[in-house]
């Protein structure tokens, strides 16, 4: 008999690089977590160019464009009101042709208010209107409430002159002077009508306490006689034309906004002094 042979089995050695360790559990276990912060500040830090402008061009269109001249670049958020005369208003301002009108302009209350001969706008804060050359004109200094704010009839249709009564007074705006508007004192809006032509255009007006010849009172006269002697016009060469001012109370006869009185300086008798006497025999209202 062959003597057995011993035959042992040769195990490779494996390389250290290929052998795990707690060592480079760790380490994996670091990497999986650090790499996705690693690539994000990457990313942001070294993007395109491009991407960055896209973003500007965002918050270019979002926020409004009012430069230190007051003037409104167009974009999309912009709303006009009037392209005609290039009113237009975004969140925040009203613009005319792309200016502010007004440092406290307010565009969640801005309105057209009246348009019969000259254009007016108003908001919570002011009241706008356009002059003959076609310029914004702004009245901050009056206080006007322009939630109660309305246009007073005028039946006699003022060539000169508007009337606006709100809770606080009543006002008189000046066509021909830029419509730039008086405020007449202690008036009481609740009770003020207009009579009639006082002078030139100016009107004679009434409230509860006084009368008035535009915004000046008429000192003395009496609001509840007050009469204002409106005639109808035509050819007779002996018709005293309204525009004269012609009214009279209890106590006088007025003309053009001032007392009549005789050589005493006494006024003439009112009862005398009608629409037919200033026809047939004016001496008796003074003329």
């Amino acid at each position: 008999m062959e003597p057995e042979e011993n035959t042992q089995e040769t195990i490779p050695e494996k390389h250290v690089l290929h052998t795990v360790t707690p060592l480079s559990k760790y380490l994996a276990m670091v990497l999986f977590i650090a790499l996705p912060f690693i690539g994000g500040w990457v990313g942001y830090n070294y993007a395109p160019e491009k991407v960055v402008e896209v973003e500007r061009a965002v918050v270019k269109e979002i926020l409004p464009q009012v430069e230190n001249d007051g003037i409104r670049e167009e974009t999309e958020d912009l709303e006009f009101i009037d392209l005609e005369v290039g009113l237009s208003k975004d969140k925040t301002n009203v613009y005319l042709n792309g200016k502010l009108i007004h440092k406290n302009s307010d565009p969640d209350t801005f309105r057209l208010f009246d348009d019969s001969v000259y254009t007016v706008y108003v908001d919570r804060n002011n009241f706008y209107s356009f002059n003959s050359d076609y310029e914004l004109e702004v009245d901050d200094d009056h206080g006007l409430d322009v939630d109660s704010l309305k246009s007073l009839d005028n039946p006699y249709n003022s060539r000169h002159y508007d009337y606006y009564t709100d809770i606080n007074g009543v006002y008189i705006a000046h066509k021909y002077h830029n419509y730039w508007m008086d405020k007449i004192p202690d008036a009481d809006p609740q009770t003020f009508i207009i009579k009639g032509e006082c002078l030139g255009g100016r009107y004679y007006s009434i409230d509860k306490s006084n009368v008035y010849c535009q915004a000046s009172i008429l000192a003395g006269a009496d609001p509840k006689t007050f009469q204002f002697l409106d005639l109808v016009l035509n050819d007779s060469p002996d018709q005293i034309p309204s525009w004269n001012g012609i009214a009279k109370d209890k106590y006088c006869i007025y003309h053009s906004g001032n007392k009549v009185l005789n050589e005493s300086g006494q006024c003439l008798n009112p009862s005398l002094c009608t629409e037919e006497t200033l026809i047939s025999d004016p001496e008796l209202c003074g003329f």
